[in-house]
């Protein structure tokens, strides 16, 4: 038998994965794998783009909600003038 340890069986499917491997990469359908790879690429590229755009858009908003935030809740906190307690002794 000619597999009878485990590196017997490792070296098996080493071999049968490279050679896999080889056939896909020199197989005439290759160049159309290869085109198809490229414009894949190309197009998640354009995606990432168009997302880090909107991410840039997205916090600028964020920033200029919490500005108005911020300055709403400044004008709604302005300092009251202070009364004098009734119950406070006077004198």
């Amino acid at each position: 038998m000619p597999f009878t340890s485990p590196f017997g069986w490792v070296l098996l499917a080493a071999a049968l994965l490279a050679g896999w491997l080889f056939g896909i990469a020199f197989s005439p359908q290759s160049r159309q794998l290869r085109k198809r790879f490229r414009e894949r690429e190309v197009i998640v590229a354009k995606y990432k783009r168009e997302m880090e755009k909107a991410l840039v858009k997205a916090r600028d908003r964020i920033r200029q909600l919490e500005r108005e935030r911020d300055g709403a809740a400044d004008e709604t906190a302005a300092p009251q003038p202070e009364t004098e307690d009734a119950d406070a002794p006077k004198g």
